[in-house]
């Protein structure tokens, strides 16, 4: 089966479970790396409605391994053949590309559905794939046949998607190995499909970024959702206090069980005030989700030299600038899409090591 992934859809036990200990330096810091399944904006069945039967089943190692061609007659998946709302989304029959000599097949066992997929899906987006395309930038599953000049990986080897190409919402994927990674045993499939976009909008905004360091304070604004987890996460393995708001008693508990040293409900009116109290030197960065809304009280809580790394913004707001001014601060836009080759390989390896540590 193709399991769709959504957050909405996802029990707590799904978003909640720990990083292996040697990322972390007590067994209070403990926090589950690469689990917390992505936030969608709408629910499971307006995102995607896929739930499709495997008509073929993996064969022997043997069997794939010869290298002869496979057949993928029957395979389904999701086709968008016009941008608009939820009714776009077909289940049909779909094509699998052969693999290129760099290139692998991947059954997928799981598919993360993210907001982008839906502002994608609606056409709003910055930049849209051409029609018809089938959706998913996330993913993972297991490989089913390889191109002849394939190294790194085999038939049968465990895999999460680490590329921003759509193509997940379909039981078979054919991409370049180098658009991969290895899935640990140790975790589900499910769980692999919500790394690639979370953790790695994460790492680009704290750290390639921001250039956080050990030692700095961290606010993240909005940190129950799958970046704001993955930020907390990475925040305690790099020796980084870190805040973080969420805007429910659910989403409050699981920032601190995720390792948030202090955590506020921004749905209440005094929260900014408890903020300053809690931190009056301010942060060294903020790692903000709903820029159009709190921008301005974001350059309010910055530190000298702060930074604010903006990962999410659904309008326009008015700022005064005077509070960059005002700390020697900075505003950076942060697009996981434009990560430069050479450090995504870096994120990549960064990601690898906390899921194997």
């Amino acid at each position: 089966r193709v399991a769709v992934a959504a957050a909405s859809a996802a029990s707590k036990a799904a978003r909640r479970c720990v990083l292996p200990s040697s990322w972390s330096q007590s067994r209070a810091q403990r926090v589950r790396w690469g689990t917390s399944l992505h936030q969608c904006s709408a629910s499971p069945q307006s995102c995607l409605s896929l739930v499709a039967c495997q008509k073929k089943t993996v064969g022997a190692r043997s069997f794939f391994s010869s290298r002869a061609a496979m057949s993928y007659d029957g395979a389904k998946g999701v086709v968008v053949g016009e941008f608009g709302g939820p009714d776009v989304l077909r289940h049909t029959d779909v094509e699998v590309r052969p693999p290129a000599a760099s290139e692998i097949v991947v059954r997928v066992r799981a598919a993360g559905v993210n907001p982008v997929d839906t502002y994608i899906r609606s056409g709003t987006y910055a930049r849209c794939p051409p029609l018809p395309y089938t959706p998913g930038g996330d993913g993972a599953g297991e490989v089913v046949e390889v191109g002849a000049e394939v190294q790194k990986f085999k038939v049968g080897d465990r895999v999460w998607k680490s590329s921003l190409s759509p193509g997940s919402y379909s039981q078979y994927l054919t991409v370049s190995e180098d658009e991969v990674q290895p899935l640990p045993d140790g975790l589900s499939f499910a769980q692999g499909c919500a790394i690639n976009v979370a953790y790695g909008t994460a790492y680009r905004a704290l750290v390639q970024r921001a250039k956080v360091k050990p030692s700095e304070r961290v606010l993240v604004h909005g940190g129950s959702g799958g970046v704001g987890v993955a930020c907390i996460q990475i925040c305690r393995y790099l020796g980084v206090t870190v805040h973080a708001t969420a805007g429910s008693t659910e989403g409050l508990a699981l920032v601190r069980e995720q390792g948030a040293h202090a955590c506020f409900n921004h749905r209440t009116a005094s929260y900014v005030d408890e903020i300053k109290k809690t931190s009056p030197a301010g942060y060294d960065v903020v790692v903000e989700m709903l820029a159009n809304v709190n921008l301005q009280t974001d350059l309010e809580l910055l530190a000298r030299n702060g930074r604010v790394a903006v990962v999410g913004s659904r309008g326009r707001i008015e700022i005064d600038p005077r509070g960059t001014m005002a700390v020697d601060g900075a505003v950076l836009g942060v697009a996981f899409g434009l990560t430069p080759p050479q450090e995504l390989s870096e994120l990549h390896a960064f990601i690898g090591a906390g899921l194997v540590g």
